[in-house]
C-alpha cells in the first residue's frame, strides 16, 4: 500500500519481496538505512516508492518494472535471475 513504511527509519539495510506483485506509491520513502532491495519479477512499482532512498541499490530481473523504476529515479540496479 501506498506509505506502508514511509519514514522507517529502523527499516534495513536490506529487505527481500521476492514474490510481492506490486508496490504502493511511496511505500518505503525516506527508510534512509536502507541499503539493498531484492526485487522478484512483479508487475510494478508505484512512482517514488523509494524516494529518499539516499545509498540503495535495486537487485531485480533484467526488463523488470525494477530495471526500469531504478533507471528512472537514479537508483543503482544490479541484474539478477528470474
Amino acid at each position: 500500500d501506498e506509505f506502508a513504511f514511509g519514514y522507517c527509519s529502523s527499516l534495513g539495510p536490506e529487505i527481500r519481496l521476492l514474490s510481492v506483485k506490486h508496490i504502493g506509491k511511496r511505500a518505503f520513502t525516506d527508510c534512509t538505512n536502507l541499503r539493498k532491495v531484492s526485487i522478484g519479477f512483479m508487475t510494478g512499482i508505484g512512482e517514488w516508492a523509494f524516494g529518499g532512498c539516499r545509498s540503495l541499490t535495486i537487485y531485480a530481473p533484467r526488463d523488470s518494472s525494477a530495471e526500469g523504476y531504478a533507471y528512472r529515479h537514479d537508483i543503482d540496479f544490479v541484474a539478477t535471475r528470474r
